[in-house]
């Protein structure tokens, strides 16, 4: 699932640090499964996601958040990518299995 792709990241982040030697003391397992994917995501991007999820379209959350349409669907491809998903109807569904939106 999408939770491999944070494991590898996270596990590249931890190479870099021991590399530089700036190994950090490692974070406790998450309490539930995805709980650590909020990390990938930018406050901004989480908040274009809640606002997908919602509905809305790239145009109506570039007025509602005050920023311009590309910033928007910038925004949108790069949750996207790092969800490893198709499309934003699989980004949704991703999104609550890893519970990082509320039904």
């Amino acid at each position: 699932m999408r939770v491999s792709l944070v494991l590898r990241v996270q596990s590249r982040f931890l190479r870099q640090q021991v590399i530089l030697g700036q190994l950090a003391p490692q974070p406790s397992l998450p309490e539930r499964p995805g709980a650590h994917i909020p990390q990938l995501l930018s406050s901004r991007e989480i908040e274009v996601l809640q606002l997908i999820a919602a509905g809305k379209t790239t145009r109506a959350i570039a007025e509602e958040l005050g920023i311009s349409f590309k910033t928007v669907a910038t925004h949108r491809a790069h949750i996207i990518q790092k969800l490893e998903a198709e499309n934003t109807a699989a980004v949704i569904r991703t999104a609550y299995r890893l519970g990082l939106l509320k039904e």
